[in-house]
C-alpha cells in the first residue's frame, strides 16, 4: 500500500515540477503588474456614518494580517497606533494587497487591530476572516486522505474547490480513515499545507513555495535514497587484517576511519594486539563501541596464569587437572626459591615412571604439595589423589622447555636428559632472556595421522555484548588438524618431528608436500579413521570431550577475563588440543590473536566464515543492520547453509 502511495506521490510531484517553471514566470509578471495598481479601502469612523477628513486609503489582505500577528506576539504590550501603522506599512500593504482576492471593510480592520491586545481573541478573528490559514494541521496522512488531497491538484489551478462538496464528503472520508487505522501510513505533513493554502487562494505565484516542502519528501522517496545510519570502523594492520575488512565490507552501513587517532569516534575497533586499545577510554564510549579484545585475556592466554587458574578451579571442583592438561612446572629464574623449584622438578622427573604405573605414595603427594605451595596456590581442604595418565610416559621421559613471553613455537626445546634440561635452564637464566620458564611434560603416547604427529585447532569466541548483558562463549563447529612435516620418532631431537606449529613447519623442506599447509579437515581425518577400521567418530566421540575442556576453561575465565565488567568486548581464541592413543584430548594452550593467514584452501574457506559469523553475533547484534543480506553470509562453507551461523553456544555446565 505504501509503495502505491509513493508512486502516486511521485507522479504528482513531477506535475508540480513542471508547473513550477510556469508559475515562476507568471508570478514575476503578475507581481510586476499588480505593484502598479492601487486598491482603496475606506476606514470607516465608528462615531459617524460619514467618512472623516482624516480618512486614509488602506490596502490590506490576509498575508499582511498574518505578519501583524507575528509582530504582535513578540511585542504584546505595544499599543498600535493606526496612523503610525499606515505610514510604516504603506509599501508592504500595497505589495500584499496586490495578491489579495478579498477586501476588508474599515470595521473589520479596526476589530482586528483592537483584538491584537488579546491573544486568543486575535487568533479567533484571524481564523474567522482567513481563507488560507490551515484549519487543521494534518501530520499523518492515511491512504484515503492522501489520495483525496492529491486529487485536488488535478483540478484547474485557477478554479476554487467547492466548499460544500468538501463538507459533504467529510463524514465519508472520516469513516474511511477510521477503517484504515490498521493500515500503514506515511508521513507527508506538507500536503495539509498545500490543501489549506490552495483551497481558496488562486495566486499561482505563491504555489511554487509549496514545492520546496515537497522536494525533501520526494528526494527521500525516489530522487535520492534515504540515508541509512552509518557506523565507523577502524582495523589496525597485522595478522591478515585485510580479511576482517573484507568481512566488514559486506555490511553496507559501515565506513572506514583512516586516522587511528580517532578511536573515540569508532563504533568497532579490530586490532592484533590488545595493548593498542585504550580500555579506560573504551569504558567511557562502550555504549556505542565494540572492541575485539578483553582487557584481562592473559588470565587464560598466558601459560603461567592459565595453569594456575586451572589448578585452582580443578581443586575446588574435585577435577583431576593432569588428566587433560600436561603436568606443568613454572620456574621463577630471579627468585630466591629457584633452587627449591629445581629440586621439585628433579623429584618429579625421577618419579615419573612410578607415577604412570599408579604408585601414589605419600612422598609423591608431598612433592606435589610442596611445588604448589611455592606458587601460593591454596589447596582445597580435601587433598586429591594425584593421577598421571599413562600416555605421559613411554620410556623416553620427554619434557618441553618454553619461555612464557614467546608464542608460535619460538625457542621451544624438546629434551629428555635431566642434565641437558638443567643446563638449558641455567643457560637461559644466565643470559637473562626472561624471568620465568615453563617445563611441561611431553605426551609421549600420542595419536598419529599417517605416521605424523598433529594437534587440533579449535576457534572459541568469548563475548560480552551489552544488548544481552551477559558473558557468553561459542565454539566454531569446524576446525582443522595441524600436522608435522616429518614422520614421528620419539628418539629424534628434530623440532619438525615434535612441534606442530605452522610458523615452525613452514620452513621444512617437506612442508605442504602431502597436504597444502599441512592442514587437514575434520572430514578428511574421519575418512582416515574409517579406512583404518577405527570405530571412533570424531564429531560424536572426540569433539564432545573437547567441548567439555572448553567449558572448564570458560568457567575458569568467567570471573577473570573481564573482572572490571567492560561492556561490548569480544575475543576469538585459538585452542590447541592433542590426542593420545586412547583418543583422550589434552589442552596444550590457548592463543590470543590466533593466526588468520589463509595458508591453504581449507583455511581460506573456514576462516572468512569464522570471522563473518563472529561479527554477526557481535556487531550485527548491537548495531542496526537493515540490508537484505543481514542473515546470509557471503562466505560459503561446504556442508553448511549460508543462513546458518557456525558458532555454537557453550553451556557453563560441565
Amino acid at each position: 500500500m505504501v509503495e502505491e502511495e509513493k508512486s502516486i506521490f511521485i507522479k504528482k510531484y513531477q506535475q508540480i515540477l513542471k508547473f513550477k517553471s510556469q508559475v515562476t514566470k507568471k508570478g514575476k509578471l503578475y507581481k510586476k503588474e499588480n505593484n502598479k495598481e492601487t486598491i482603496n479601502i475606506n476606514v470607516i469612523n465608528t462615531n459617524s456614518n460619514k467618512p472623516s477628513n482624516n480618512e486614509k486609503s488602506l490596502k490590506i489582505l490576509l498575508p499582511s494580517i498574518k505578519i501583524l500577528r507575528k509582530t504582535s506576539s513578540s511585542q504584546a504590550d505595544l499599543k498600535v497606533n493606526e496612523q503610525k501603522l499606515i505610514n510604516n506599512d504603506q509599501k508592504k500593504i500595497e505589495s500584499d494587497m496586490s495578491k489579495s482576492n478579498k477586501n476588508f471593510s474599515g470595521d473589520i480592520y479596526k476589530e482586528i487591530i483592537n483584538a491584537k491586545k488579546n491573544g486568543p481573541e486575535y487568533k479567533k478573528l484571524i481564523s474567522k476572516y482567513s481563507d488560507i490559514t490551515p484549519k487543521k494541521k494534518v501530520e499523518i496522512i492515511s491512504k484515503s486522505l492522501y489520495n483525496r488531497l492529491l486529487n485536488k491538484f488535478d483540478k484547474d489551478e485557477n478554479t476554487q474547490p467547492n466548499k460544500n462538496k468538501d463538507d459533504s464528503n467529510k463524514n465519508n472520508n472520516l469513516s474511511n480513515d477510521k477503517e484504515e487505522k490498521k493500515t500503514k501510513k506515511i508521513l507527508l505533513p506538507f500536503l495539509a499545507n498545500v490543501k489549506s493554502r490552495y483551497k481558496n487562494y488562486n495566486d499561482e505565484y505563491n504555489f511554487f513555495r509549496v514545492t520546496k516542502k515537497a522536494k525533501s519528501t520526494y528526494k527521500s522517496l525516489v530522487g535520492e535514497k534515504q540515508k541509512e545510519k552509518k557506523f565507523n570502523y577502524l582495523i589496525l594492520p597485522g595478522n591478515n587484517s585485510s580479511l576482517v575488512e573484507r568481512c566488514i565490507l559486506t555490511r553496507p552501513n559501515w565506513r572506514k576511519v583512516k586516522d587511528s587517532r580517532l578511536t573515540i569516534s569508532c563504533n568497532f575497533i579490530w586490532t592484533e594486539l590488545s595493548q593498542e586499545i585504550d580500555f579506560p577510554l573504551h569504558n567511557e564510549t562502550s555504549y556505542s563501541q565494540i572492541i575485539n579484545h578483553f582487557e584481562n585475556h592473559s588470565e587464560i592466554s598466558n601459560k603461567k596464569k592459565l595453569f594456575i587458574n586451572l589448578l585452582k578451579y580443578c581443586e575446588n571442583n574435585q577435577l583431576n587437572l593432569f588428566s587433560f592438561y600436561p603436568l606443568t612446572i613454572i620456574l621463577s629464574l630471579n627468585k630466591d626459591y629457584f633452587k627449591e623449584q629445581m629440586d621439585v622438578f628433579k623429584q618429579l622427573y625421577e618419579q615419573m615412571p612410578s607415577l604412570v604405573e599408579g604408585n601414589y605414595n605419600e612422598e609423591i603427594v608431598k612433592t606435589f604439595n610442596e611445588y604448589f605451595r611455592l606458587h601460593n596456590v591454596k589447596r582445597a581442604e580435601n587433598n586429591q589423589k594425584i593421577v598421571i595418565p599413562k600416555s605421559y610416559y613411554k620410556g623416553k621421559n620427554l619434557w618441553l622447555i618454553k619461555r612464557i613471553n614467546l608464542n608460535r613455537g619460538r625457542e621451544i626445546k624438546v629434551l629428555s636428559d635431566l642434565n641437558g634440561i638443567i643446563n638449558e635452564v641455567e643457560s637461559i637464566k644466565k643470559e637473562k632472556k626472561c624471568d620465568r620458564l615453563i617445563i611441561q611434560k611431553y605426551i609421549e603416547d600420542t595419536l598419529l595421522y599417517n605416521n605424523r604427529k598433529f594437534d587440533i585447532r579449535i576457534w572459541v569466541l568469548f563475548s560480552y555484548i551489552s544488548t544481552e548483558d551477559k558473558y557468553e562463549v561459542f565454539v566454531f563447529k569446524e576446525g582443522h588438524l595441524k600436522a608435522c612435516s616429518e614422520n614421528f620418532n620419539i628418539n629424534s631431537d628434530d623440532i619438525y618431528v615434535h612441534l606442530t606449529n605452522y610458523s615452525v613447519q613452514k620452513y621444512n623442506k617437506n612442508f605442504s608436500k602431502i597436504e597444502i599447509g599441512n592442514e587437514i579437515s575434520f572430514e578428511t581425518f574421519q575418512n582416515e579413521l574409517d579406512k583404518s577400521n577405527n570405530p571412533k567418530n570424531f564429531k560424536k566421540d572426540i569433539f564432545p570431550k573437547i567441548l567439555r575442556l572448553i567449558t572448564i576453561s570458560a568457567n575458569v575465565s568467567r570471573s577473570k577475563i573481564n573482572v572490571l565488567g567492560r561492556k561490548n568486548c569480544f575475543e576469538i581464541f585459538g585452542y590447541d588440543f592433542i590426542l593420545d592413543n586412547n583418543f583422550e584430548p589434552f589442552l596444550l594452550e590457548i592463543n590470543t590473536n590466533p593466526g588468520l593467514e589463509e595458508s591453504s584452501p581449507l583455511i581460506k574457506m573456514l576462516v572468512p566464515r569464522m570471522i563473518d559469523d563472529a561479527l554477526r553475533l557481535t556487531i550485527d547484534s548491537f548495531f542496526e543492520r537493515n540490508d537484505q543480506d543481514a542473515n546470509i553470509s557471503k562466505f560459503k562453507v561446504d556442508g553448511y547453509t549460508d543462513e546458518e551461523n557456525m558458532w555454537q553456544k557453550v553451556s557453563f555446565k560441565i
